[in-house]
């Protein structure tokens, strides 16, 4: 009898781990600021993966580049809880094209298929972050 090799399913979660992972890599300091200083950042208190358009209800856009941001701790916090349009207003000044297309396929569901999940995730591992922007785009065409 000859046994199988056993494939394990590529989850969303495992995939946003790592595109965290590699935009905390590619901003290396904490992004979006208003103004007040940072909060520590170290090895006990990392930089996080900040998105604009919240995952939930926005699947599309969940590894989407440039919807994603790393943040220190503090500003991250500020940014859901005390001053959302700060993050807005910033989105508009740094990257106004690219929030104009979010907006324009925000909410819209997407069905990640497993090659896409493992396409996005090789991409991010490799920092190909411009690939994985492009496969997002294409996954609306």
């Amino acid at each position: 009898m000859v046994k199988r090799k056993r494939t394990t399913k590529l989850t969303a979660a495992k995939v946003q781990t790592e595109f965290n992972r590699a935009i905390v890599r590619r901003d290396a300091a904490c992004m979006v600021k208003d103004g007040g200083p940072c909060s520590i950042v170290d090895k006990d208190h990392p930089l996080q993966c900040s998105h604009f358009f919240p995952v939930g209800g926005n699947s599309g856009l969940r590894f989407y580049p440039y919807n994603a941001f790393a943040q220190c701790a503090g500003h991250h916090m500020s940014h859901h809880n005390r001053d959302p349009l700060f993050y807005s207003k910033w989105m508009q000044i740094h990257c106004p094209d690219e929030l104009a297309w979010m907006e324009s396929v925000r909410g819209i569901p997407v069905r990640y298929s497993q090659y896409v999940l493992s396409c996005i995730y090789e991409s991010c591992k490799e920092d190909d972050l411009e690939t994985v922007r492009e496969i997002v785009r294409e996954l609306f065409a």
